[in-house]
């Protein structure tokens, strides 16, 4: 995939074309911020979606399943097919029912598929898929056996062409409207991971690993643990890392903000309105 991604009558943003990037840093940062996607393909003159777990490597998506898989088999032919990757990041709630809408990021790459034979690059790419859902897991489990690789399908899509969709900030209501006595907002939402359940066949005296302690950058934390700043990794608009002991700016929902954004945008949050201040800085 090209640096920025021509506009074409496949990947044009047509319904509000202003909310659509077609910039590659931009598409693959929206990618890697998630693991799960909907694949779009044609088999036999019939239409199917399939969600299923991926991981980007390079200009290419990894999917994995079962060699039974319709979908698995139909990718292996280099037939082209179609993801999807949505993140929402918040409900839109507008004075009038017409206008409520959410706030996210989103991709629809093009592409075409390849089954990946070589077992040393079939158990990479495993290994790529299982580390992008739950990092450091690879290395604690046993891995697939001889059988098991035999058993699985794992196919490499090149991106051939896509393009992003992003919204942001609060309702935009009809002028008249804004004299109604209604709330209105943003309601801010997350990805949450909660506590681990222990398998009940768990052997006694096996803990919790400490990759699984630790939220990932970026995730809040289940409302039943004690809470912390989310002390999230990258700039919820213009998509810039931010390390721990970077300055960033946050509002009360915890929405995170690189300097430049924040200057950008008077330091008020465009999701809710709320103040910008400085979130405090880690260490560690």
């Amino acid at each position: 995939m090209a640096k920025s991604a021509p506009k074409s009558p496949v990947n044009r943003v047509n319904r509000i074309p202003d909310r659509g990037i077609y910039d590659r840093e931009t598409i693959y940062k929206i990618l890697d911020r998630a693991f799960l996607c909907h694949v779009g393909f044609q088999h036999d003159h019939q239409v199917y979606v399939i969600p299923t777990l991926y991981c980007r490597r390079g200009d290419t998506l990894l999917l994995h399943g079962s060699n039974a898989s319709r979908l698995l088999q139909h990718l292996g032919h280099r037939n082209h097919i179609c993801i999807a990757v949505t993140i929402l990041d918040g409900l839109v709630l507008a004075r009038s029912a017409f206008h409520h809408s959410m706030n996210y990021r989103s991709v629809v790459v093009f592409g075409w598929g390849e089954t990946i034979v070589n077992v040393a690059a079939k158990l990479e790419a495993l290994r790529a898929i299982s580390e992008n859902v739950s990092p450091g897991r690879w290395a604690d489990v046993r891995t697939p056996s001889e059988q098991e690789l035999k058993a699985t399908s794992v196919v490499s899509i090149g991106i051939l062409d896509g393009s992003a969709k992003v919204r942001q900030g609060p309702p935009g209501d009809d002028e008249a409207d804004y004299e109604l006595d209604i709330w209105a907002g943003v309601v801010p939402l997350w990805r949450a991971r909660g506590l681990p359940v222990p398998d009940p066949r768990l052997k006694p005296g096996i803990a919790v690993p400490e990759y699984l302690k630790t939220d990932a950058p970026g995730v809040a934390k289940a409302a039943n643990e004690k809470h912390t700043l989310a002390m999230k990794n990258i700039c919820e608009h213009c998509h810039k890392n931010l390390t721990l002991d970077a300055i960033a700016y946050i509002c009360s929902y915890e929405c995170t903000y690189c300097v430049d954004c924040t200057a950008g945008f008077d330091f008020i949050c465009p999701n809710c309105g709320g103040e910008l201040v400085k979130r405090p800085r880690r260490t560690v």
